[in-house]
């Protein structure tokens, strides 16, 4: 039996059998099968990581930021100690020395000493001051007054609104009026310009109700449309109050045509001049 030797020519320019070339298409082909896989994927994460970079920027830029104040070394935490200084004007220099080193080691313990020598009102002081600074609610259940600029309400407004925990208003025990809970989310409606919180106030109407409440974050925000959820018509933190008082801000006159009552200081006249003065 013979067998065919192929010329050096025809080595060099073999032609690929029928086998090879279903190999090759078949290559191709699964080729073609993973772009149409892989490209339709990539996309898809490029979308999505877009759109999470879009919601991320737009929650920062709608939320105000509160300063970060656990820096002891920072500028905030110096103003702290020295306008708690200034405050503290009745008290001797070994106390005022006491209150600075207790907020600067953010040691509360130490503030023990000063309720012994000059009063609990020095203690509540002293205590309020580290746990604004320390970040800790805990602290404030050792404050003894209920009312006041460092009493524990106060001490639980501040921290929800620092360390965003809304839920700490919850805390307070008095529900309504200064230093209240309703005090408390009224603040933090304010701060974070989110007025769902709102809802969450007891009053209807008064410094620290829901009309009040609504009508700062119509002001602050420019937007009118929240003066619609103010109940009281007339008067004091009233819907018409709250028209003039976006009117005025944003010296859009046509606002003005929405008041009705007809005051001496709430009218669509007194509107109209304020926006033009």
């Amino acid at each position: 039996m013979s067998t065919k030797t192929k010329s050096k020519k025809e080595l060099e320019f073999d032609i690929p059998s029928k086998s090879d070339d279903s190999l090759s298409s078949g290559f191709d082909k699964n080729k073609f099968l993973d772009l149409k896989i892989i490209i339709p994927i990539i996309i898809t994460i490029i979308v999505l990581a877009g759109l999470v970079i879009f919601l991320v920027g737009s929650k920062q830029s709608s939320t105000k930021v509160v300063p970060d104040i656990s820096d002891v070394d920072s500028p905030i935490v110096k103003g702290v100690i020295q306008t708690t200084l200034n405050e503290s004007e009745e008290l001797d220099q070994n106390s005022v020395n006491l209150i600075e080193s207790a907020i600067e080691e953010q040691n509360a313990e130490l503030c023990e000493h000063l309720s012994k020598e000059e009063g609990e009102g020095s203690f509540n002081q002293c205590v309020f001051m580290v746990a604004k600074v320390k970040k800790d609610a805990e602290l404030c259940e050792s404050l003894t007054d209920l009312d006041g600029d460092y009493s524990y309400p106060h001490c639980l407004s501040e921290l929800a609104i620092e360390l965003q925990i809304p839920g700490l208003c919850d805390l307070i025990p008095v529900p309504t009026g200064e230093y209240s809970q309703d005090y408390c989310y009224q603040w933090y409606a304010r701060v974070y310009q989110d007025p769902s919180y709102c809802n969450f106030i007891y009053e209807l109407s008064g410094p620290f109700s829901q009309d009040a409440c609504y009508m700062y974050i119509a002001e602050e925000r420019n937007d009118i449309e929240f003066c619609e959820n103010i109940v009281w018509e007339t008067g004091f933190n009233s819907r018409n109050e709250c028209y003039q008082k976006v009117a005025i801000k944003t010296s859009v006159s046509e606002h003005c045509d929405l008041i009705t009552e007809n005051s001496e200081y709430i009218s669509q006249e007194f509107c109209m001049i304020s926006i033009n003065n």
